[in-house]
């Protein structure tokens, strides 16, 4: 019986999926410790497994330009593109784009950062490879649930306040 459970939210996925996964915050350490290691939850009649979340690793790109590798401030082109057809965005001018979907990465029918572009599926695979050897050769540490020490509450310093004239 959880009894420190909040933010129960349906994770949201681009694709249709066999089931249904949740995420929420276990604000007991010791709760949410003993619930990680039971596996599972009942709700209702069922028995639900139940795992850590762990946030995917995040790509990093361009939003000047839609391509991997580098981010807005080192990209080197002049104006900035539609995230959509890729036509260049000029100043004072309006874009009007025509949804013809074109990627950065490979000049495929579909946009920038989709799982439909072979090389975008290779730069999420080379950069999870990356983090698992930087994560067992010790350069990087997984963040773990630790206990608050501090008061999450809300306390003013009458000495940080100006006093009203």
């Amino acid at each position: 019986n959880l009894q420190s459970v909040e933010n129960v939210r349906r994770i949201q996925y681009h694709f249709q999926r066999r089931t249904n996964d949740f995420r929420f915050v276990v604000k007991d350490l010791r709760e949410y410790n003993s619930t990680i290691k039971l596996g599972r939850i009942s709700i209702g009649n069922t028995l639900c497994t139940i795992t850590p979340f762990l946030t995917g690793n995040r790509m990093t790109f361009c939003t000047r330009c839609w391509c991997l590798g580098h981010m807005r401030d080192k990209c080197e082109l002049e104006n900035p593109r539609c995230r959509i057809c890729l036509e260049n965005l000029i100043n004072g001018q309006t874009h009007v784009c025509l949804n013809r979907a074109r990627c950065a990465q490979c000049n495929g029918g579909h946009q920038s950062l989709s799982s439909e572009c072979d090389k975008v599926v290779e730069y999420r695979s080379e950069l999870k490879a990356q983090i698992n050897n930087a994560i067992s050769s010790g350069k990087l540490h997984r963040l773990i649930p630790q206990e608050r020490t501090q008061s999450m509450e809300f306390q003013t310093k009458q000495n940080e306040f100006p006093s009203l004239p």
